[in-house]
């Protein structure tokens, strides 16, 4: 996990599998609560992974025409 993610993306999860563990009443953070938190907050490159895999279910692939043509109409009015 670390080798692929960046120390700031490491602290932000250490501190969210802390909150994990303190619902838990747990006193330390362990491995499971790591690998629940990393379950629930996508790093950079898998936030982009996702988005590519989903592209054809979201909102903007039918917002594409929608977009093209204000652009041209405010283009045009200029």
């Amino acid at each position: 996990m670390a080798i692929q993610t960046t120390l700031r993306y490491v602290l932000n999860l250490i501190s969210c599998a802390q909150v994990i563990a303190k619902k838990r009443k747990a006193e330390r953070v362990d491995v499971p609560d790591l690998r629940r938190a990393y379950s629930y907050f996508l790093d950079q490159d898998r936030s982009a992974q996702f988005l590519k895999e989903q592209q054809s279910t979201l909102l903007f692939e039918e917002m594409g025409d929608d977009v093209k043509n204000a652009n041209e109409y405010l283009m045009d009015t200029q």
